[in-house]
């Protein structure tokens, strides 16, 4: 157990309160437990102790939402077909932005994630579809990809993938949303590939 952030007023009244932050680690699952003791000039509360309770698990270092999964959610304008990763993609045509498809990766630890995606090349895509990544704090970048292209970055879990960068998650979600704010039909929504590298840098 260690102190992430220190505490942030030594002196409250009644009525106000502060913060500290602790971090929690184990080599393996577990179930923690401890006090805290906190010295103080109240000759009977000297130390003030706070009871914590801590359950570490495992963090997965790699996380796959396909399209049709938990996590996923398309707007009206995205189709569902067969093909693809797992058996499936879905499409929608080029336009002003305004039909979406989202992989919303919730409950993941804070940490630096390099984000990959793939989808099912054809006859007729965008040269321009553009990913926007997020976490709870707002947008970190657009990256728009060529799905004429077959995605080559990464060969791995049954797919090619091509990568999205690597970003700096807080608030510990992730969220991958293309739009058909395309130069042409078919914008493609199939997988999305997030994998933890380690904690944020800071």
């Amino acid at each position: 157990v260690t102190l992430l952030s220190n505490i942030g007023a030594t002196t409250v009244t009644r009525g106000q309160s502060t913060t500290f932050t602790l971090r929690v680690t184990a080599a393996a699952e577990a179930d923690l437990s401890g006090a805290l003791a906190l010295a103080n000039n109240d000759s009977g509360e000297d130390p003030y102790n706070i009871n914590f309770t801590a359950k570490v698990v495992p963090v997965p270092p790699i996380t796959i939402i396909d399209d049709g999964e938990t996590g996923f959610v398309a707007s009206n304008g995205f189709s569902n077909w067969t093909g693809g990763y797992r058996g499936d993609f879905h499409y929608a045509a080029n336009g002003n932005g305004s039909q979406t498809a989202a992989w919303n990766f919730t409950e993941i630890a804070n940490g630096q994630y390099k984000v990959w995606t793939t989808w099912k090349t054809g006859g007729s895509r965008p040269s321009n579809a553009p990913y926007t990544i997020s976490d709870d704090l707002g947008a970190l970048a657009t990256v728009r990809l060529d799905q004429n292209q077959e995605p080559n970055d990464l060969t791995a879990d049954g797919a090619n993938w091509e990568e999205l960068g690597t970003y700096d998650v807080l608030g510990n979600e992730l969220h991958v949303v293309l739009s058909n704010d395309a130069d042409h039909r078919w914008v493609i929504a199939d997988a999305v590939r997030i994998e933890r590298l380690g904690d944020v840098v800071v």
